[in-house]
């Protein structure tokens, strides 16, 4: 009943445009930007081993207090989005690699990277939540310095873990392997906007037990659920796609012979 409610009408031709073209659209917006990265990726990357160390420092902050610190005053808005996170986040790890900066050497400075920026922003949504009772408009902000992948949380914690990841020394690990292989199909599996709409605002409808005290229990085992569904999927999918290439490659053997 549901996907026939959904299917139906304009909104029907736009999902199936965007199914047919997912980049072109947007329809996730991590694939469309990744994308566009790699087409801007080779001339960027010159650019940036070409400036001088100290050129490049500052061409970081400009882009930094542009696009990241700006956002931190609300209302204000220049431009910022994914795909200048991208670009910031690159520039920053150029710098780090041509300024010899290891996690080793600066353990204390990355740890704080992490735990400082996250610590602020769960302290301004506990604060916040709270005025928000006496308040509304206070509520509407509380996740606010969180919300957004150029916002400069975001940024700070993502530069502390990703050196933080590489000083990890990983064994392979087929489970782990497997698991990690499987969470781009993951991703797009519950991030299709009728799977959305069904999950979220159907099935694992939040606003059910927000006010209950097992919510953040609920979440738990409903963000497992939609997990080990995704991965289900993934593998259902690679199960197909190898089918398909056995049988191409049999029917090519056969004809190979066959000529011969």
């Amino acid at each position: 009943m549901y996907w026939h409610i959904y299917f139906r009408g304009g909104q029907s031709k736009i999902l199936l445009l965007q199914s047919v073209f997912p980049t072109l659209t947007g329809m996730w917006w991590y694939p469309t930007t990744y994308m566009i990265f790699l087409l801007i990726w080779p001339f960027y990357h010159k650019a940036l081993m070409g400036f001088s160390v100290d050129v490049l420092k500052q061409f970081t902050t400009v882009m930094l207090v542009i696009w990241s610190v700006s956002t931190i005053v609300p209302f204000i808005n220049w431009g910022a989005n994914n795909l200048l996170a991208f670009l910031m986040l690159y520039s920053i790890v150029i710098m780090i690699k041509r300024m010899g900066i290891t996690y080793e050497n600066h353990k204390s400075g990355f740890k704080a990277l992490i735990l400082i920026p996250y610590s602020v922003a769960v302290i301004s949504i506990i604060v916040l939540d709270l005025v928000g009772e006496k308040i509304s408009f206070a509520a509407e902000y509380s996740c606010y310095f969180m919300r957004g992948n150029y916002r400069p949380v975001s940024m700070m914690v993502s530069i502390g873990l990703f050196m933080w990841g590489t000083s990890w020394k990983v064994r392979t690990n087929k489970v782990l392997d497997y698991l990690a292989e499987a969470t781009f199909g993951v991703y797009l599996f519950h991030m299709y906007p009728a799977n959305m709409t069904y999950l979220f605002e159907k099935l694992f409808s939040l606003q059910k037990v927000i006010e209950k005290p097992y919510a953040v229990l609920w979440v738990v085992a409903v963000t497992a659920i939609i997990f080990v569904t995704g991965v289900a999927i993934d593998s259902l999918r690679k199960a197909m796609f190898s089918s398909f290439e056995f049988l191409t490659n049999l029917i090519r053997a056969k004809n190979n012979s066959a000529c011969s």
